[in-house]
């Protein structure tokens, strides 16, 4: 979850692009309890560790609440 002020999304989804990570998927869930309040989840592809260690950190501290839930392995194409 993100402050709620004017561009605290747009400065997490920069540190992706500054990285040049690309974003699968972003999708806003609303706060159950907390009307105008809501969680973001983001899935991207990266396969820097280092780089990943230096995004998670930066979201950190701009987030309010932060939560890794999972590292996954690229699956393969079926053709």
């Amino acid at each position: 979850s993100l402050p709620d002020k004017p561009g605290s999304l747009y400065e997490c989804l920069d540190i992706f692009n500054k990285k040049n990570i690309n974003l699968i998927k972003v999708e806003s869930r609303q706060v159950i309890g907390f009307p105008w309040n809501y969680y973001f989840y983001i899935d991207f592809v990266n396969s820097n560790y280092d780089t990943l260690q230096q995004v998670l950190e930066e979201l950190k501290t701009l987030s309010h609440y932060f939560r890794l839930l999972g590292i996954y392995p690229t699956g393969r194409t079926i053709n």
